[in-house]
């Protein structure tokens, strides 16, 4: 409980990997940090955060004007180089 997760790639082998992020409540109530782990456990290549750009429906006063925008950076695929795009699937709460 209390941790995230962050979606890495290694460029080296080409690889999409997630890592952990934060910290974590223990059943005992401590908290413990998680470390971050900065290499590649494949190859040992350095891990580089990807965070795609989105894109978003954009909602018109007349729907058949709704169109989509991209937010964010370029960001290169790790296996074919291509652009990576993300988008929204749904909606988490607590």
């Amino acid at each position: 409980m209390g941790t995230g997760t962050q979606l890495c790639a290694c460029y080296h082998c080409k690889k999409f990997v997630t890592r952990d992020i934060g910290v974590r409540w223990n059943d005992d109530d401590t908290v413990e940090n998680v470390k971050l782990v900065t290499h590649c456990q494949s190859c040992g290549g350095e891990l580089v955060v990807i965070n795609p750009p989105w894109r978003r429906e954009v909602w018109a006063e007349n729907e058949d004007d709704d169109y989509f925008e991209t937010v964010g950076e370029p960001c290169e695929c790790p296996r074919c180089g291509g652009f990576l795009l993300s988008e929204s699937t749904g909606l988490m709460w607590d």
